[in-house]
């Protein structure tokens, strides 16, 4: 049956039962089924965004960020929203992770969450189509890496998700990559309120396929004032 139809049944008048509360034929029973189908045609036909994207609106803003999280401990996660505000970049300066012969398995898996209070314009709506990441890796053969981005808003039933898998070797040097968010229907931000963006981050390495190599995500530890970078794009739409 297609999404939102309701089968309806032809209930006979002469049809009756002592279980009945309203006699099938009557206004009551009638009013009670419209109810009913009403109903059930909002559960199962859902309302999704249609709209086309639109400029960045004027108005919008970050007022707040909190980030919890090991890899991103107090003072060491900065952002900037771009001019045109279309993006929103997130440098980090303590964001790595580590694996190999007589390294913690504590550092082998790190994670941030990033919580910013945002200011929307009344008749707009907001949600991440893309991520663009820049980070130093370096990798031996069969040494894994992998790297998840997420964000939601209060509210949201499912949160947005991308997704990043590599396997060694990969030569020492910083590294660019755009990855794109699995959305089925967008993650979107209610219409036109104050409200807060949750954005997680967790990077790992694992050499369990080579015991003997070594793995590193993250900041450049050779060089000073670098950076973990990811680079959220935003996409507007009216509501």
């Amino acid at each position: 049956m297609p999404l939102g139809v309701v089968k309806v049944e032809d209930i006979s008048c002469s049809r009756r039962s002592p279980h009945n509360l309203f006699p099938p034929c009557s206004p009551m029973f009638k009013l009670t089924k419209l109810t009913v189908l009403l109903v059930a045609s909002l559960i199962v036909a859902p309302v999704l965004l249609t709209a086309q994207i639109v400029a960045p609106p004027p108005g919008f803003n970050i007022t707040s960020l909190e980030f919890p999280g090991a890899g991103c401990p107090l003072g060491s996660a900065y952002y900037l929203l771009s001019a045109d505000k279309s993006a929103l970049t997130v440098a980090y300066s303590q964001y790595w992770v580590e694996s190999g012969s007589g390294i913690p398995i504590s550092v082998n898996r790190k994670n941030c969450q990033l919580a910013f209070g945002i200011a929307v314009p009344s008749g707009f709506t907001f949600g991440i189509s893309t991520v663009d990441n820049r980070s130093y890796y370096f990798l031996d053969s069969g040494v894994t890496a992998a790297q998840i981005s997420i964000y939601y808003f209060p509210g949201s039933f499912v949160p947005a998700t991308a997704r990043y898998n590599i396997t060694g070797p990969m030569a020492e040097k910083d590294y660019s990559r755009r990855d794109a968010f699995d959305f089925g229907s967008s993650v979107y931000s209610f219409c036109g309120v104050p409200s807060t963006l949750y954005v997680m981050s967790d990077i790992r390495v694992n050499n369990t396929a080579n015991t003997e190599g070594s793995g590193y995500v993250g900041t450049d530890p050779l060089k000073i004032d670098t950076f973990f970078e990811q680079t959220f794009n935003l996409q507007w739409q009216r509501c």
